[in-house]
């Protein structure tokens, strides 16, 4: 039988709860995983790793959100 991995610790969950993952924030802006990517490459996003994935703080999101142009409202 091969081994279990080891159920996630607390803290790393913790850690999870205040970011996105690239293909989350992809969804949510409508790009590519390769233009979230670029984002993050660019400096344009702050990013950090946590069990060697990529995560994306959720108030780093919402300062990039704010700073755009509100939709024309007809």
């Amino acid at each position: 039988m091969a081994p279990m991995k080891r159920p996630a610790t607390k803290p790393y969950l913790e850690d999870r709860e205040d970011t996105l993952s690239l293909d989350a924030l992809a969804r949510r802006w409508h790009i590519t995983h390769n233009e979230a990517r670029q984002l993050l490459a660019e400096g344009e996003l702050p990013f950090v790793q946590i069990a060697g994935k990529i995560r994306v703080p959720c108030e780093a999101i919402a300062e990039q959100e704010e700073s755009w142009p509100s939709p024309i409202e007809s």
